[in-house]
Order: structure tokens, then sequence, then C-alpha cells
């Protein structure tokens, strides 16, 4: 527990716990000052070459966040709204992610202020949560995404996905030009059945419905309304199984691919 001969409101919060988590953990009292902080954040500080002394307790967060300079310190000045607004109750949680490099590896982290009463002002409970993997993960993804995009645009190819729960089909922006439709509109997948010459249609339903059986894999070709092309839409089902039962959320993947038709 922990209380102060200043101005700082005295708190019944047990520090015991706190003392064993890994996140970097710190208290604010009403004005900035830090009134605790755990071992992790005495650690991360010694790691990074900082004196534990002048960014723990005794410490001004908020005077820090106002007159930090250098990398990153545009976000400053919004971390440090974002506490104050958190210590007079205007929010009851105030979240942010930021970058925190170092010379030997990357990392990023998650500053999570929660109030401590519900009596304000009131001291607070920060949270630096180390999301490094998560911001990797992300950043991986997001470069398969654009190689895929590129692949795609270069093969005249595309893709959408269907969930039988929503009937929404995200497209991809190959996919819109393939089919000529409105980027900026999410569509359903009664509007993308139309998209095909009225003729196919049956045809493309058959084959629909014997893949979701799972009677046969879906590769099919129809000709578009007022385009000398055709699609090969090559389906790959992705199911979700609870004793061999299909789930009513179904994801489709679906290939598109653009070529010429040679008229007969």
């Amino acid at each position: 527990m922990f209380s102060d001969n200043t101005n700082y409101i005295e708190t019944n919060v047990s520090t015991d716990l706190f003392d064993l988590w890994e996140d970097n953990i710190a208290i604010l009292s009403l004005d900035g000052m830090i009134v605790y902080t755990n071992p992790s954040w005495k650690n991360f500080a010694q790691e990074n070459n900082l004196d534990p002394a002048e960014c723990s307790e005794g410490t001004n967060y908020l005077q820090i966040c106002d007159e930090a300079t250098g990398d990153n310190s545009d976000e400053a000045p919004v971390v440090s709204k974002g506490i104050r607004d958190v210590i007079q109750g205007n929010k009851s949680i105030y979240k942010i992610e930021y970058p925190c490099h170092s010379p030997d590896e990357k990392r990023w982290f998650l500053l999570k202020v929660t109030l401590l009463s519900k009596t304000y002002p009131t001291n607070v409970f920060l949270q630096h949560i180390n999301i490094t993997e998560r911001k990797e993960a992300e950043l991986s993804s997001k470069e398969t995404q654009n190689q895929l995009k590129q692949a795609q645009s270069i093969g005249n190819m595309g893709s959408w996905q269907f969930n039988f729960s929503t009937g929404k089909i995200p497209l991809s922006e190959e996919a819109y030009k393939i089919y000529g439709l409105d980027i900026a509109k999410v569509y359903t997948i009664k509007e993308v059945q139309k998209i095909p010459l009225s003729e196919y249609r049956p045809m493309l339903d058959g084959a629909l419905n014997k893949l979701v059986s799972g009677e046969s894999n879906y590769d099919v070709s129809s000709r578009f309304n007022g385009q000398t092309m055709v699609a090969l839409e090559t389906y790959i089902l992705l199911q979700s199984m609870t004793h061999k039962k299909i789930l009513s959320q179904v994801l489709f993947r679906i290939l598109l691919h653009r070529k010429n038709m040679n008229k007969k």
C-alpha cells in the first residue's frame, strides 16, 4: 500500500501484486507525480541506460511528457492530455500505442491509463505493455497483403470472401476491377451473383451447392455482361467443423482470372 505526505490522495491500493507483473507499472498522483513503480519499470530503465531515480518515484511523469523532445516526441502532448483526462474523470481509460525502438531491436508498447477511484480528481494506474510480437505480426501481414495485391495485379487475378452469417463480400482491389464494380462499396452475395450472364446462373448455383455439400470442388467459367472475358473461379472452402457438422459461418475465398475469349 502507499500514501504520501504531500498533496497526493491516499489510496488503499496494494502494490504487492504489481511487483510481480512483467508489464512496466507506475501509479501517478493528481499532479502527475510518480508515487510507485514496480521492479519491471526500474529494470527497463536500467536496461535502456536510464537512471531509475530520474524516471521513478518522485519524478513528475506529466512534466516529462510536456517537455519531451526528440524522436516520437510529437505524441507526448497527446499522451499528457490523455492522462490528465483520466485524472479529472473525463475518461475512465486511455490507451495509445507507440514505438520505443532501441539500437538493437524494434519495439512497440501499449500505454494503458486507468483511474484508481471514482472520486475525481484521482490517482491513475499506468501500464506499459509490450506489444512487439503483435505489431510485427501485423506488419508482416500487411507486407503479405501488399505482395498479394501486386501479384494479383500482374496476373489479372482477384479474390473475394463470403461469410454466410453476414451476406457481405469483401473484394480485393483487382476483383473490383475485374468485375467493374465501385471500389467504395461493400457488396452482398446477391449483388455479386448478378454479375455473370443469367444463362450461367443454374450452373454456378449447382456447382456452389456441390462444393458446400462436399461433393466436388468448384472450378467453373462464366461470361460477364457486355465483356468478352470469362472468369475461372476456384472456391477454396474453409470449414469450421464440430462433430463433423459445418457451422453456420463458412468462409469462401474466390480466385478470379480474366482472359480474352476467342469468339467462334
